[in-house]
């Protein structure tokens, strides 16, 4: 029961992290798109492989918006202009550290960008953000770059 009040506080967490203040959707289909958003970053978050592929066709059965054309996990909601955009685009090119240490290095993909966007979102709010997951996957470097640039 544990598990499953935290994936709500999670789904709550990122909409509030994601709607803004002033001028919030006000839309029925707007607010959906925000909210499968969430669904996919708080109950579908620890999902992988095949597992992602069925919540993803779960949330599409369930909904009636037009649904991005790759994947949810794949996109990201535009709110200003209520789009999906792939991650893939919001990757930049690879800059490496000055220094050249290897812990400092974070080479942008779509699951570095996602971790980042997701993490500065929650942060912004002022809520507590834990990253898990498998060993090597840049949960450290994703959390000290964003920290690197905090005041």
């Amino acid at each position: 029961e544990r598990a499953n009040l935290s994936c709500v506080k999670q789904l709550c967490t990122l909409m509030d992290a994601l709607l803004p203040d002033e001028n919030p959707p006000q839309e029925t289909d707007q607010l959906e798109k925000v909210f499968i958003f969430c669904c996919i970053w708080s109950f579908g978050a620890n999902l992988v492989g095949e597992d992602r592929d069925k919540f993803d066709q779960f949330l599409r059965s369930c909904s009636s918006i037009l649904p991005p054309s790759s994947p949810y996990y794949d996109s990201i909601i535009d709110i200003s202009n209520q789009s999906w955009i792939p991650w893939k685009r919001k990757v930049e090119e690879y800059t490496p550290p000055e220094d050249g240490k290897f812990a400092k290095i974070l080479v942008p993909t779509e699951d570095t960008v996602k971790y980042s966007w997701l993490l500065e979102k929650v942060m912004g709010i002022k809520s507590p953000c834990l990253f898990v997951g498998e060993s090597g996957t840049a949960k450290s470097v994703t959390i000290f770059s964003k920290l690197k640039t905090l005041d």
